[in-house]
């Protein structure tokens, strides 16, 4: 294998990179600033392979974004994905919903529960659940979120209320 290594670069920059490789808060960006700086030890390509456990074509393909663009080569893309099923405005209603009881909403139940909630959102917003997709994890989260809510009785946090319905909401 050829060896291969990064331009010597200012101390400045090699600072940054010690800086990113022991700091930084996400591990692939780590693991990225690592195989730069081990490049510029003048390690081959496969020598890098064997340290970070990854293919020489991933380490080259790093190794050229940072030569091409430098530290902004090593951040990832824009990961695209599916879009959110209930807008902001929608989530925030639907947390002020939660925080009163049912029964100001014309229900006869005191207490939220995720089966309520599935209707009503289809009531308002024409949202359903998605119970297909890996069903027994499905089952158990909306388990737990039921005894949950119950518990909580009337209180579930927007982070709560987000994540639950970025689960398993679809428009």
């Amino acid at each position: 294998m050829k060896k291969r290594k990064i331009k010597s670069f200012p101390e400045p920059q090699k600072q940054t990179l010690l800086e990113m490789y022991r700091n930084h808060p996400k591990s692939r960006m780590r693991e990225r600033a690592h195989m730069v700086l081990l490049s510029s030890q003048k390690r081959s390509i496969k020598e890098i392979c064997s340290i970070v456990f990854r293919s020489e074509n991933t380490v080259s393909t790093w190794l050229d974004a940072y030569e091409n663009m430098g530290f902004l080569g090593l951040y990832d893309e824009d990961i695209p994905g599916r879009p959110p099923g209930l807008d902001k405005n929608q989530q925030e209603q639907i947390a002020t919903w939660l925080d009163d009881s049912p029964r100001k909403e014309g229900y006869q139940q005191s207490n939220w529960t995720l089966k309520l909630v599935a209707h009503h959102l289809l009531q308002k917003f024409g949202v359903h659940f998605m119970r297909t997709y890996h069903q027994q994890y499905v089952d158990c989260l909306c388990n737990n979120l039921t005894r949950w809510v119950r518990r909580k009785s009337r209180a579930l946090s927007e982070n709560h209320l987000s994540a639950v319905l970025t689960l398993l909401l679809i428009t």
